[in-house]
């Protein structure tokens, strides 16, 4: 990979040298976060170039230009530099502040030009996006438009240089892949997270503070389905409360809409793998970009899941040092498993001591088919739905024609046969937890009529 360049702002363009090539990293965010980090000494070679390293200054790097906003400078007698710049997207429309403000329908069309305004950037929308209701939208700079419009949208973007795609959320890419990360296998470390710290089940949302009343005339509240799932110790529903004052709003229905957007009624739910970057004949064994949707089989977590690749982290410099990724596009309905849980329970409770036999036959098997399916659904429920989505699959007319590119380019019979092999691996892999699962299912259905044919009070 080529060295970083500096473009300053005067000056001439000229490569960084002597950084510390294991801390140099490149971050990128689905969401929106692209970033580079680095640090580097100062020393008789590269001393111009290390003192021309000021903020707002651009750095070079794969085609992607980053404005250095942070720097942290310490040392005595040999001096260092922390740096962190951003994609320059950011700097070009932070720096332009769009005065007009909107108050009506508008369509993604009509937001991007507003946001793209005067940036120097291009930009083009993919797919069909419905016109949304604003209110004063506008007055602010066009960075924080931007991401105000991507969050009424539901879209994402993703930025090559100076062009950026916006598209649905869940759209961008098209490689719906058989690329693997599997436990003892591709991955050094996987983590999972779960935070409910920020969780809200119940919202109300204030506008427009009358002085006359000293009451806010627009009031609105939003209920959560998912709010039943918790419960006090008596079993009454607990509530999370979540609460905004926002006076630029007029029209409750687009108040009731904020206020919903801005609740949080189930965990952060992410999984970050640390991976071994395994090739064959220089060809990628497992390859994978941002936003390509991959198989996740970690047993230790009974996990076997597709989900998309949401960010990246990667160290461009350093040999032999493993990115990391987080996956997502998928959500472990935590607050659902309670439900399901809870009413496990209190079916249990209520033949317990007159079918003790039976019961305990159900559970065994109920218990066995639980792990089968957790196992193959990655337990959220989704990988028959992931089997049947012809979008997020990959077909067979497809899979050939990419077969058949690949074996076209150079090392390509290579890049083909680790790509054949992971896919072999992984629909091997599946139907043997398919098959006990349909086995398991079947036993378990036919235990668990039984048990309600039987009545409590015999």
């Amino acid at each position: 990979m080529n060295l970083p360049i500096l473009h300053p702002m005067k000056g001439h363009i000229q490569p960084i040298i002597d950084f510390d090539e294991e801390s140099f990293q490149i971050r990128e965010v689905g969401a929106g976060e692209r970033s580079i980090s680095f640090s580097l000494l100062k020393t008789q070679r590269n001393a111009h170039v290390f003192d021309a390293l000021t903020h707002k200054q651009k750095v070079e790097v794969d085609g992607n230009k980053y404005v250095i906003d942070t720097i942290d400078r310490s040392g005595d007698s040999v001096i260092r530099k922390s740096i962190t710049a951003q994609h320059e997207i950011v700097d070009r429309m932070r720096s332009e502040f769009y005065k007009e403000s909107h108050t009506q329908t508008l369509s993604i069309q009509r937001c991007m030009e507003i946001c793209f305004l005067s940036t120097g950037m291009s930009y083009e929308i993919r797919g069909s996006f419905d016109n949304k209701e604003f209110e004063n939208f506008g007055q602010n700079n066009q960075w924080e438009l931007f991401k105000q419009c991507l969050s009424r949208f539901d879209a994402e973007y993703d930025v090559k240089g100076t062009h950026v795609i916006i598209s649905p959320v869940g759209s961008l890419g098209v490689n719906q892949i058989q690329t693997q990360f599997r436990h003892d296998h591709n991955t050094v470390t996987i983590e999972e997270h779960i935070d409910a710290s920020e969780l809200a089940t119940y919202g109300e949302a204030f506008a427009n503070w009358n002085d006359e009343t000293e009451k806010y005339d627009l009031h609105v509240t939003h209920v959560s389905p998912n709010a039943k799932n918790y419960v006090d110790e008596n079993g009454k529903v607990k509530y999370y409360h979540k609460v905004i004052y926002d006076d630029r709003f007029e029209h409750a229905d687009a108040l009731k809409q904020k206020l919903i957007a801005e609740m949080k009624d189930v965990p952060d739910y992410s999984i970050t793998i640390t991976l071994a970057e395994l090739r064959k004949n220089g060809a990628l064994l497992h390859p994978y970009n941002l936003f390509d949707y991959v198989w996740v089989i970690y047993e230790p977590f009974n996990m076997v899941i597709q989900a998309r690749i949401t960010a990246q982290t990667r160290y461009p410099y350093a040999v032999g040092r493993s990115p990391e990724v987080e996956i997502g596009n998928f959500r472990r309905d935590i607050s659902k498993q309670m439900a399901q849980a809870n009413k496990a329970s209190k079916k249990i409770e209520s033949v317990a001591g007159q079918t003790t036999k039976a019961l305990s036959t159900a559970t065994r098997a109920d218990s066995n088919a639980r792990q089968a399916i957790e196992l193959v659904n990655g337990a959220d429920g989704q990988f028959q739905l992931h089997i049947q989505n012809t979008q997020l699959h990959v077909q067979p007319g497809e899979r050939e024609y990419w077969n058949n590119k690949a074996d076209k380019g150079e090392s390509g019979q290579d890049a083909a046969w680790a790509l054949n092999e992971a896919r072999k691996y992984t629909d091997e892999q599946v139907k043997v937890v398919m098959d006990e699962n349909i086995a398991l299912r079947a036993l378990y259905q036919e235990l668990k009529d039984r048990l309600d044919r039987l009545d409590p009070q015999t």
